[in-house]
């Protein structure tokens, strides 16, 4: 996360104004005075806290010192000698000098949450409650009174809170979703496919080279592998043979305490995500993409980079000898249809050209093909492309 706001501030965007002199940091902390954002859960690698999920715990990390955010306020000083300045010397303290975190969302056992009876057990977005997680305020000259000390709860203290020095918040509401469902993971892949050389003419001339390549899954009892779709409602559980839909706020003490979660009805959908960034870019840059954002083709990881390496080919990935689309990023569809789903380049991963091993397991047999890219003049060379197999809920 960066610059503090949903989408980012502007890098330049200024704060605040400064002397060269001024001793000046950033404080932040947990949501300690907001329940049960400040309660803190026990084991799972230390400083996790609780959010409005039950089952859901966070992580906060200030990768500007490496220190996690606890319920207590802490700070990081401001270097003011390496800070951008204005026309009259004063130093200016802009988004970019803020830090980044890193957000860390951890699946835990309600039961070693000291708030169980209190959090939602529902699945589906993060709508129980508006108010961040955590903060980030500017401490400085002039902020006395409208920032709090370091080192006190936040529990019990919020000074100056909403005023001008609290800059900036870390929350979940509206941005993500939970999908509680048995999955599946990848066992096997082959692990290199290689092409037998082809000359520029034939790939001119619409020629091509095929190899086939191995994917294999193992599933959980009652995974769903039959779909791509992903389940937006709440879900659903079950409670002495009755089943019931979950809604927004239902409390994990509803009804008993041992029903256990709401589980969605979301398909584990298999995708081929490429390794390489540039890959991505580059597929994206010469408009290589579906309408929902899928790349229609695998390009070499160092594609326009390199002297060494072929311009105007690539790898279309084939499923029961059609393309497939490949993935732009490792994000869920959240898609409504299978089509949208395929479009992002996320597919079921059970089809019928899978095979069954038994047990749940699966191995199907894809076609990666090489082929000249449409519109674009082939330069010779080699190629070298990397795709990632992932497995995800949507």
């Amino acid at each position: 996360m960066q610059f503090g706001r949903s989408g980012g501030y502007d890098p330049e965007t200024t704060f605040w104004r400064c002397l060269p002199s001024d001793a000046i940091s950033e404080e932040y902390s947990m949501h300690g005075h907001l329940y049960p954002y400040g309660f803190l859960v026990p084991g799972y690698g230390g400083n996790v806290y609780s959010t409005m999920w039950a089952d859901v715990g966070i992580r906060i990390t200030n990768l500007g010192n490496n220190q996690p955010y606890t319920k207590f306020y802490q700070q990081r000083p401001i270097d003011t000698s390496v800070l951008d300045k204005d026309d009259r010397g004063y130093v200016l303290v802009k988004a970019k000098n803020l830090s980044a975190v890193r957000v860390e969302l951890i699946r835990i056992n309600p039961t070693d949450n000291s708030n169980m009876g209190y959090e939602d057990k529902a699945a589906g977005a993060y709508d129980m409650q508006t108010y961040p997680l955590a903060y980030v305020i500017f401490s400085g000259p002039g902020t006395s009174g409208y920032s709090p000390n370091v080192g006190v709860d936040s529990t019990g203290d919020t000074t100056g809170f909403p005023g001008y020095a609290w800059i900036g918040s870390i929350g979940l509401y509206g941005n993500i979703s939970v999908r509680r469902t048995a999955t599946c993971s990848i066992t096997n892949v082959t692990p290199v496919v290689v092409f037998a050389p082809i000359l520029l003419g034939e790939l001119n001339s619409g020629g091509s080279r095929t190899q086939p390549f191995t994917i294999e899954s193992n599933c959980q009892a009652g995974a769903i592998t039959n779909t791509a779709v992903a389940d937006s409602s709440y879900g659903k559980f079950t409670y002495n043979s009755t089943v019931y839909t979950c809604s927004s706020g239902m409390a994990y003490s509803w009804l008993n305490s041992n029903t256990g979660m709401c589980l969605s009805n979301s398909g584990t959908a298999l995708g081929i995500l490429p390794a390489s960034a540039n890959s991505i870019a580059q597929a994206q840059a010469l408009n290589l993409k579906s309408a929902g954002g899928g790349l229609t083709y695998l390009l070499s990881d160092n594609y326009g980079l390199s002297s060494d390496v072929a311009t105007g080919v690539g790898i279309q990935i084939l499923r029961k000898n059609v393309p497939i689309n490949l993935l732009s990023s490792s994000n869920s569809a959240a898609a409504a249809t299978e089509v949208a789903a395929n479009n992002a380049g996320w597919y079921r991963l059970v089809d019928s050209g899978t095979s069954s091993l038994g047990g749940n397991k699966y191995s199907e047999v894809f076609q990666a093909t090489l082929k000249k890219l449409p519109g674009v003049t082939v330069t010779p060379g080699k190629i070298s492309a990397t795709g990632r197999v992932l497995i995800r809920v949507q």
